[in-house]
This record gives C-alpha cells, structure tokens and sequence, in this order.
C-alpha cells in the first residue's frame, strides 16, 4: 500500500565531466591548502618550508590552468560568468604570486594569495552545491 502524502522527487545524475570538475577544483584548493601549511611553517621559522613552497607553487598554478581550463569549457546556463573570470583571475594570481614572492615582496604575495584562495573557495562551493549538476 502506498502512502499518498508522500512524494518522490527524482534528482538528475550528475555527469561524469562535472565530477572531474568537482574532483580538479577539490584537488586545486587541497594543494593551496598545503601551500598555506608550507607558508606558515616558513613564516614561523622552518627555513626547510620555503623549498617545497616555492616549488610546490608551479603545481599548483599548473592545476588553477587546468581547472580554468574546465570551468571555460561549462556552458553559460550551467555557470555564470563571474565564476568563469574567478578561474581564470586565480591562475593569474598564481603566476603573480609567483613573481610577488620573489621580486615585490610579502605584502603582496600574501595579498594576492588571499584573492586566490577567496575565488578558490568560492568556485568549490559553485560546483559541489547539489543544484550544480551538469545532465547525463
């Protein structure tokens, strides 16, 4: 017997594409996670951080490319716009972190990592939200 009050909504799957976006913006925002570790460490007087740091910055740029690269390729009535220039505004901060930490000093580099992560954050919460779902 059937209960009449009840009602079954069925959700769309999601796509095999939006997972591996979801999976690549996850795995990008872990790696800048570990970047602020390495930074801290360094900061708080672990000279052994700074290495790791400076290379690790190079994969995490390469990973902010591929991750725009994804985000561009979305339809426009499955991702606005806006996130769309936080993708790639996050690979450009990536590189000018890069050259800030380098040549310009702290003040930007921490300035700069400060956007990066905000747009990360911002583009992880978009596509892991349960509306976002690109159609099988």
């Amino acid at each position: 017997m059937s209960n009449p009050t009840v009602t079954r909504t069925s959700t769309p799957a999601v796509s095999g594409y939006a997972l591996l976006i979801r999976w690549v913006v996850t795995l990008h925002l872990l790696a800048l996670a570990a970047q602020l570790a390495m930074a801290i460490s360094f900061v708080g007087g672990a000279a052994p951080a700074l290495p790791p740091h400076m290379k690790g910055a190079w994969a995490v740029a390469a990973l902010g490319l591929v991750q725009a690269g994804l985000l561009l390729s979305v339809p426009a009535t499955r991702l606005r716009n806006v996130h769309k220039l936080m993708a790639v505004a996050v690979v450009l901060g990536e590189v000018s972190q890069i050259h800030f930490g380098t040549t310009l000093g702290l003040a930007l580099h921490v300035t700069t990592a400060m956007l990066v992560w905000a747009f990360s954050l911002t583009l992880s919460i978009k596509v892991w939200a349960p509306t976002w779902k690109l159609a099988a």
